[in-house]
């Protein structure tokens, strides 16, 4: 399966809230492994968005480093090129049951990782 960066960092939370359902067993297998494959990517995307922060940004007055304004343009430049990156998974949409009961959002940020019955 082919998805953008972007994809992964939305699917996160999607992933998250189906995998605090209860579900039978075989379906539970299958998203606990899209959510791993899908854990490791994010977390190479979340380093390397880091990077840019630091690159863009200065620390404030609490330690914490933040983009500064100035920067603002060519750090959000920076982003959609990491976050456009397509990133490979061996792993095939997870095909749910067309009676399972999701917020609009969490199907939306599930998806493509997820499909239903035709």
């Amino acid at each position: 399966m082919k998805v953008s960066a972007l994809d992964i960092i939305t699917a996160t939370q999607g992933l998250g809230e189906l995998m605090g359902m209860t579900l039978p067993i075989a379906l539970s297998f299958k998203l606990a492994r899209l959510a791993k494959a899908i854990g490791a990517e994010a977390k190479v995307i979340y380093e390397e968005r880091d990077k840019l922060i630091v690159k863009y940004g200065e620390k404030d007055d609490k330690g914490q480093t933040k983009v500064k304004p100035e920067n603002l343009d060519a750090f959000n430049a920076d982003a959609a090129v990491l976050y456009s990156q397509e990133v490979t998974l061996d792993l095939d949409p997870v095909e749910l049951p067309a009676t399972i009961e999701l917020k609009p959002g969490t199907l939306v940020a599930a998806f493509p990782f997820v499909t239903f019955p035709a």
